[in-house]
């Protein structure tokens, strides 16, 4: 089991520890778990899907459990922060997603 919670809890540690550097926390930068849950979620979905490997990212962070959410998200510097990064990767998908479905294909007739 810490095996598959493990690589979960790294990648999230070292995504806010990152942004971490230099700034204070406000309680504006705070989330509720659930909502950190979900950025986590979020971004599994995003890094399964733009990534080769097999890791099923999103899987994992489905599997860590509350009590240990709860233990990791104190720590965490930012979360707010993460979840808007989170959600700025999904905006930037679905904007060149729209461009591509609105582009024409070079040769293709009107």
């Amino acid at each position: 089991m810490n095996r598959v919670i493990s690589p979960a809890c790294a990648l999230a540690l070292l995504i806010t520890a990152a942004s971490a550097q230099g700034q204070d926390t406000q309680p504006t930068n705070e989330t509720s778990v659930s909502e950190f849950r979900q950025a986590l979620l979020d971004l599994g979905t995003y890094l399964d899907a733009h990534t080769n490997s097999r890791s099923d990212l999103r899987r994992r962070f489905e599997s860590v459990p509350d009590g240990l959410l709860q233990a990791i998200y104190p720590h965490v510097a930012n979360p707010r922060q993460l979840q808007d990064a989170v959600a700025a990767l999904k905006q930037d998908d679905a904007m060149h997603a729209l461009q591509r479905a609105t582009s024409v294909t070079p040769g293709a007739q009107p």
